[in-house]
């Protein structure tokens, strides 16, 4: 028994801008590079409030993905459930509800 995967796209839609979230909320001089690149006028606080937020979702569907994995046959995986959706949030999450619906 694995858990499912979901398609690769998810995996550089999410991952790269998270990472690039996390690199402009932990760094003044990264927030400032990017300011200046992007003509944005988002604060370093902004991008800081903006991964909070992300992370706190995330992390909120990953326990929320170990709970119904644990009540179910998916038990044996609740970890990687939980792991794969922290990372990726709804679209695993997503995967998880199918299976749990099928026969």
């Amino acid at each position: 028994m694995q858990i499912e995967k979901p398609n690769a796209i998810w995996w550089l839609l999410i991952v790269p801008p998270m990472a690039l979230l996390a690199v402009l909320a932990a760094s003044p001089e990264s927030a400032q590079q990017w300011r200046e690149a992007s003509h944005l006028s988002l604060t370093q606080g902004v991008y800081q409030w903006i991964f909070a937020l992300a992370m706190l979702a995330h992390a909120g569907e990953a326990a929320f993905a170990w709970r119904l994995a644990s009540r179910s046959a998916q038990a044996p995986l609740r970890a990687a459930w939980s792991l794969q959706t922290l990372i990726l949030g709804y679209p695993s999450l997503r995967l998880l509800l199918a299976r749990l619906r099928s026969p």
